[in-house]
């Protein structure tokens, strides 16, 4: 998220008014008078503006404007040069709240200790860190803030100040799933260590080697292949009507890290929903500690207003209500249960118990919903999803028609965008489907074939050539995501280097959809203990085993009966 900082001008007696532009930087200065009148386009201010500006991470000025006094004696030259000294002044505090080495010597400005009873960053001046929670409040608005160096505890000395403790780096997880594998014979290097050579599908992130780790050999015991989804991040969940459904890794880590961001974590995907019931796969990889599927969402404007749009008084209000008519009836259906339980058998008691557990889960969600209904979502410059937002839903599109570039790359803006807004540390995105895909292959771009068709290629040479060249497209966006999470600053490193990021799949092998030998690619985390080994091989090592060692690297405890006993041990060469 680009820094975006409206600036206001004016004398200690005057009023201050200040407009930020969703677009830019949009100034506003008022020259203290009873009578202001006609705007005058302070251009001169520009050239100075333009040059400084970037340093604050605001990207372009859109234009200065300065209201003059009816009846002033000065002349255009003379408000401009006032209106100048104000702005030097004024973007000095600004710099001043970020660089506190400065502090004594601005802190000296009669117009910056005016300032600073009204600015909260300004605590800098005294070095006092400021809080993770800071939000700037004004003119009906409120404004939560990404993670800002000054507001490590390091900030307490100016020696340290720009630094970021251990304790107070975010981390973060990304589980990310592509259904039905990868054209293995193009993907996976022959050579291991870290001067891998380069191949065709991985040719797209190679400059990106020192932030990933490839993972040869991996395996699923249960299931794979085409109905891997379930047991992807479960390890013993299946298709089969007598499976035994559990929690999802990413949902067991949101249990423990979730309580410090407003979503505990984000279920996403190509599909929206669950697909639960429906006899075909699932749409979604998250599943509650009670066995329920948690819905995925597909569209990324509907995702960005989730996020980040803010809501109105009547809004909260009516959220409020209706979680309270929720709660109510959530605890009359529980007391009614109980008084059954005299009654019940040995397997209904068992079958009660999961009701409770998912009774629970949504009581559970209520909660962290109506913790954070008072606290404003971040403010992030808007994103242009174009005119047509229904061609955004891959479910919505004819398969020619869609362009899957465009909607994946919005898709991992947003959730880079949700990270750097500390709004989630937890995301699981299913993002290609086993079976029927769901992305329409790049058909717009000129695939003949459906995904699931060529990797059942019988070694016909037209469907390899084009499996081989529509995964290169696929790490193409692969590659557009990590440079996008590299490319955020963050303390003293950058969002990537605090996030785990994972690709792989539940299909592995050649010319088939097996449980071996499963595509796998950890990718950043330099910050929070990864020490990336460029490419390694774990023949027959389980799947389950990169989830725990991910716990360690969050910092979180492998809980009890961990992936249904399908993971024995770390990765240790990573950590």
């Amino acid at each position: 998220m680009q820094n975006c900082l409206a600036l206001t001008v004016g004398h200690q007696d005057g009023e201050r008014s200040a407009l930020a532009h969703p677009r830019g930087l949009v100034a506003t200065v008022v020259q203290h008078s009873q009578h202001a009148t006609h705007p005058l386009a302070v251009n001169h201010c520009l050239p100075l503006a333009q040059r400084l500006f970037p340093i604050l991470g605001v990207s372009f000025i859109t234009e200065l404007v300065l209201y003059p006094a009816r009846n002033t004696r000065q002349g255009a030259r003379g408000l401009t040069e006032n209106i100048r000294n104000h702005l030097v002044h004024l973007i000095a505090a600004f710099i001043n709240d970020f660089v506190p080495v400065h502090a004594a010597k601005l802190s000296a400005t009669p117009f910056i200790r005016n300032t600073a009873n009204h600015h909260p960053l300004m605590n800098l001046i005294h070095h006092r860190p400021i809080s993770r929670r800071t939000l700037l409040r004004g003119a009906g608005v409120t404004l939560a803030l990404p993670w800002l160096e000054s507001m490590s505890s390091l900030a307490r000395a100016a020696s340290t100040a720009g630094g970021i403790t251990d304790a107070e780096r975010p981390r973060r997880s990304i589980f990310t799933m592509w259904g039905l594998g990868v054209n293995g014979r193009d993907y996976t290097p022959a050579k291991l260590g870290r001067d891998w050579e380069v191949t065709p599908i991985l040719k797209p992130v190679s400059h990106l080697r020192d932030d990933f780790t490839l993972i040869s050999g991996l395996k699923l015991t249960h299931s794979g292949g085409h109905s891997g989804d379930r047991t992807y991040l479960t390890g013993i969940s299946t298709h089969k009507a007598d499976a035994k459904l559990r929690i999802s890794a990413d949902q067991e880590l949101a249990e423990a890290v979730g309580k410090a961001t407003r979503y505990p974590s984000l279920v996403l995907g190509v599909h929206r929903g669950t697909g639960f019931g429906s006899g075909t796969i699932d749409k979604t990889l998250a599943w509650t500690r009670g066995g329920t599927p948690i819905p995925a969402e597909n569209r990324p404007h509907i995702l960005f207003d989730k996020l980040f749009r803010a809501e109105s008084p009547e809004e909260v209000a009516a959220r409020k209500n209706g979680a309270g008519r929720t709660g109510s009836v959530l605890d009359a259906v529980r007391d009614e249960a109980r008084r059954l339980q005299n009654r019940l058998g040995k397997d209904d008691q068992a079958k009660l118990d999961e009701y409770f557990t998912s009774i629970r889960d949504v009581e559970q969600n209520i909660a962290t919903d109506l913790a954070w209904l008072d606290k404003p979502k971040p403010q992030v410059a808007a994103i242009d999803f174009g005119q047509n937002v229904q061609a955004l839903d891959p479910e919505l599109q004819a398969k020619g028609n869609f362009d899957y570039r465009r909607y994946q790359r919005l898709m991992f803006d947003v959730i880079t965008l949700a990270l750097q807004t500390d709004s989630t540390r937890v995301i699981n995105y299913y993002a290609r489907r086993d079976l029927n895909d769901g992305t329409h292959c790049y058909a717009y771009k000129g695939c003949p074939y459906g995904y699931h068709e060529m990797t059942h290629h019988g070694e016909e040479p037209d469907k390899l050539k084009w499996l081989t060249t529509v995964d290169t497209w696929y790490m193409e966006d692969w590659a557009y995501f990590i440079e996008k999470l590299k490319s955020v600053k963050e303390g003293d490193g950058t969002l990537l280097d605090h996030t785990c990021l994972v690709w792989g799949s539940s299909g592995g092998t050649v010319n088939a959809h097996n449980n071996t030998d499963l595509p796998t690619m950890l990718v950043g985390g330099h910050k929070i203990g990864v020490k990336h080994q460029g490419h390694i091989a774990r023949k027959d090592t389980r799947l389950g085993n990169l989830w725990q060692t991910m716990f360690g690297i969050m910092g979180v405890k492998v809980p009890d009966n961990f992936q249904g006993g399908e993971a024995d041990g770390i990765i240790k060469e990573i950590v």
